[in-house]
């Protein structure tokens, strides 16, 4: 936990004996995250893939080391799903093969189960002692569960416009209705209506319906006039009424009657950006709403006066995608997961932070609390079980409203700082930063470039400037600059160097009647595109027109004859450069553009880089909601993909993405 990870892990690949070797791939699997996490940090990772890798034993051992300046654990992983580990392993516990989108909890003949939905188009069911799948996986558009004459069941929609009832100790169908509804429907949340299990389903992304799970019928007018798509749906009972509480995706959140179908008094007006998840439950007798979103706080609200409770709950620094209700240790608690890829536990009596935050080597997509006190959270494609640690006693826990550098539990820092007088060592730990991962976890030998794209080139017509085809340019002896390509329209920034003999082209075979030859080299480059619209690199295109005497630039030809895709910014193929050129960083600390306008996201988002002009400099880069250049940073799971990193220029007119190139 204290060690430097580096130096472990040249001591794992020596392990010997079958516990060692498990104990190697628990750590190596943690390795990526555990060089930029706290010994706390590391502790909750080792501690969780030693459940995905099946050894709860030692996952317990792990959680309790004591560690430094750090609270004991607050909760210990009970076990892991497997599906994204080393495929040795993956037997273990296999869940799903898609992200893990929704997770509710059941109690089945009096044992507690856990049902989950993913992306994979399955629900699954977990019993939450040994962590086993009860039965077979099946479909869903959704799902929730419910009791309907003594019987466990999940609730899911289908694409054929039906709703299917399944029993959860069997896993079989026992109903389907139809929904008056010939497309996809998505089974949005459960209640009971005077004694009655009904469901709410939505179909049209703007239409909920009401049925009796017992007969199958309709109850009651749709609810209609969302203002838009319905992300999340949650039941209530107000001053003996039932309620629909509903996120449309707006920054509101609307309030209806279960049996009149009617709206309940104003929407719920706080956040300042779209909605997108939302709970319910119970403090001091009082129903109460918990939502999330895209502006990344928690809001908690009284249901019965349509006010909010207390001030926003912060600290995820992403958006909020996944919230729950529920008790733990006698204490009504909200639970929230976010593309922060952590877990947050909430008091809802004090509104305060239960404990520190919980890390996930991925985002969290879904979570749920149990009747005893349990989480069940989805991250990526897994599930993991989590109890509250018995000798951790529930008391406040500090809340940290803006995480900073010094005071975040998740404290992004490499274990050996390296000097600000070392400008390639300070960039390199500065990216590392920036993106999540240290830049030793790319490929060394792999070629790296920086691309601008977009509906920017092709809305000012740069992409078919005659200056890109100009054989110096095509050729490689020049750069290009243009003035419609900018990285970002502020004093200070350099212009951007294309190297278009490296940029992509797309040619229309079909505009001209091409020489046979040309449209066979074409063919024999494309690096994408189709027959008849081929991407080729520039460089080829320059020995291709050459060679068959074939003028693109020729006013006899359509307009439409060629276009640039992809301009690729000059840089030196490696993986550090190609990230300063795309970040508008030059040879030297002269070059830096400090931007001085900063909120508290955005400093915490590179609290950890060490060098202060640096760290000053890519206020402009790291924000993942800036309207001028937003940053898209790779998934922890993502490394097989070629992209790096990407920025979304003015609200998505024109893309920055660093990427590894394809051979």
């Amino acid at each position: 936990m204290n060690a430097d990870p580096g130096e472990v892990l040249g001591l794992v690949d020596a392990a010997l004996g079958p516990a060692a070797r498990l104990a190697g791939a628990v750590y190596r699997e943690s390795a990526y995250l555990d060089r930029y996490a706290t010994a706390g940090v590391r502790r909750q990772l080792l501690a969780l893939n030693a459940a995905r890798f099946g050894d709860r034993e030692l996952a317990a051992r792990i959680t309790s080391v004591p560690v430094e300046g750090k609270p004991d654990a607050w909760w210990e992983v009970e076990w892991a799903t497997s599906s994204r580990i080393h495929p040795r392993f993956q037997h273990v516990l296999p869940g799903h093969a898609d992200t893990v989108s929704a997770v509710a909890t059941e109690v089945v003949d009096g044992r507690p189960v856990a049902v989950t939905g993913g992306l994979d188009k399955t629900v699954r069911v977990w019993d939450l002692a040994t962590g086993r799948t009860v039965g077979e996986p099946f479909a869903n558009g959704g799902v929730a569960t419910a009791v309907v004459e003594g019987r466990s069941v999940a609730v899911t929609g289908r694409r054929d416009g039906t709703v299917r009832v399944w029993d959860l100790a069997t896993g079989r169908p026992v109903g389907e209705f139809l929904t008056d509804h010939t497309g996809p429907v998505h089974v949005e949340a459960t209640a009971v209506l005077e004694g009655r299990p009904f469901v709410v389903a939505e179909h049209d992304n703007k239409t909920l319906r009401v049925w009796d799970l017992a007969t199958g019928r309709t109850v009651g007018e749709p609810l209609t006039g969302h203002t838009g798509r319905v992300w999340a749906v949650a039941t209530a009972v107000v001053e003996s009424r039932p309620v629909v509480v509903v996120a449309d995706g707006d920054e509101m959140v609307r309030v209806w009657d279960l049996a009149t179908g009617r709206l309940v008094g104003e929407p719920l007006t706080g956040h300042t950006e779209s909605v997108r998840v939302v709970a319910t439950g119970v403090v001091d007798g009082r129903p109460v709403a918990v939502t999330g979103g895209l502006d990344m706080t928690v809001r908690v609200w009284d249901l019965a006066t349509g006010q909010p409770i207390g001030e926003p709950l912060t600290g995820h620094t992403e958006s909020v995608w996944a919230v729950a209700t529920g008790v733990v240790d006698g204490r009504p608690v909200a639970v929230t997961g976010s593309s922060d890829e952590t877990v947050r536990v909430w008091d809802l009596a004090t509104g305060q932070p239960a404990g520190p935050e919980l890390v996930f080597p991925a985002e969290v997509g879904a979570v749920a609390v149990t009747a005893d006190g349990r989480l069940v959270v989805g991250f990526g494609w897994e599930v993991a079980v989590l109890a509250r640690c018995p000798s951790v006693p529930w008391t406040p826990f500090t809340a940290v409203t803006v995480p900073t550098h010094e005071s975040r539990e998740r404290d992004v820092q490499p274990p050996h700082p390296t000097t600000g007088d070392d400008w390639e060592s300070s960039l390199t730990q500065a990216f590392g930063v920036l993106l999540n991962h240290p830049l030793s976890d790319f490929d060394s030998g792999a070629e790296y470039a920086a691309y601008y794209s977009g509906n920017w080139l092709y809305e000012t017509g740069s992409d078919r400037d005659p200056v890109w085809l100009e054989p110096a340019a095509l050729n490689g002896r020049e750069t290009v600059t243009n003035e419609n390509l900018l990285l970002l329209d502020e004093p200070g920034y350099p212009d951007l160097r294309f190297d278009a003999s490296r940029s992509l082209f797309e040619i229309y075979t079909d505009a001209v009647d091409f020489p046979a030859a040309f449209q066979q080299g074409l063919a024999a480059v494309k690096l994408a595109g189709s027959d008849h619209y081929p991407q080729v690199r520039g460089s080829d295109l320059a020995r291709l027109t050459a060679r068959h005497g074939v003028d693109l630039t020729s006013p006899d030809l359509p307009a439409k004859t060629w276009r640039l895709t992809d301009a690729r910014i000059a840089s030196d193929g490696t993986l550090l450069d190609a990230l300063r050129v795309a970040t508008g960083i030059g040879e030297g600390p002269d070059s830096l553009v400090p931007r001085k306008e900063t909120d508290a996201t955005t400093e915490a988002a590179i609290a950890a880089v060490e060098h202060a002009g640096i760290r000053a400099h890519l206020r402009a880069f790291c924000d993942p909601r800036s309207d001028d250049l937003a940053l898209c940073r790779r998934k922890s799971r993502e490394e097989d993909s070629p992209l790096v990193a990407k920025w979304e220029g003015a609200v998505d007119q024109y893309e920055i993405t660093v990427q590894r190139v394809e051979a």
